[in-house]
């Protein structure tokens, strides 16, 4: 694997935060709550530093993560995540919206309802960022696919993913990343 890492770093193009942004608002789809953080902290603490409007919409209430705990019950784990997500982006992007939808853990949504409901959160040519369709999650999974929807609908977006759960070996097919982005 070192000769594919070393390949990687020898041939991979770092992008700016300018660059990526390209002056657009930031939202951030999550599946769930700490998924903005660990997918794409650093780029909502970097935005929010250069002024750019952020916005997180979580679309899971994460309640399934500790699954027949006694001391973390899926209704107090829900009420702990979602507080924990609203800490976390007071920290990286003070000024960003929060949009928490609560749907069940492992029940995120891929309908066009429910894509409407987030495209309307959405402000005019925006970068997109939502987990990557390659996940080993299904929340991820369907945020993913629910992303690409809302991006068809709104040829105005830009849209990209970001891995979570993937392995870095994961993305030795860059192909599959760029398929996934194109409307």
């Amino acid at each position: 694997m070192s000769g594919f890492l070393d390949h990687v770093a020898a041939t991979a193009t770092p992008v700016g935060v300018a660059a990526l942004l390209g002056g657009r608002a930031l939202v951030v789809l999550a599946p769930h709550p700490d998924d903005e953080t660990l997918g794409c902290g650093a780029l909502l603490f970097d935005a929010a530093a250069r002024g750019t409007p952020c916005h997180v919409i979580c679309v899971t209430d994460g309640a399934r993560s500790h699954p027949g705990s006694r001391a973390w019950p899926a209704a107090r784990l829900a009420q702990a995540r979602h507080d924990e997500l609203d800490a976390a982006v007071r920290i990286l992007a003070p000024r960003a919206t929060v949009t928490w939808l609560g749907h069940p853990d492992c029940g995120a949504p891929d309908d066009a309802e429910t894509a409407a409901r987030i495209g309307r959160l959405i402000p005019q040519g925006a970068l997109l960022l939502a987990s990557w369709g390659e996940d080993p999650h299904v929340d991820h999974r369907q945020v993913a696919r629910l992303a690409a929807r809302i991006a068809a609908a709104r040829p105005d977006l830009a849209l990209a993913f970001y891995p979570v759960w993937g392995r870095f070996t994961d993305l030795r097919a860059p192909a599959r990343l760029i398929a996934a982005s194109d409307p």
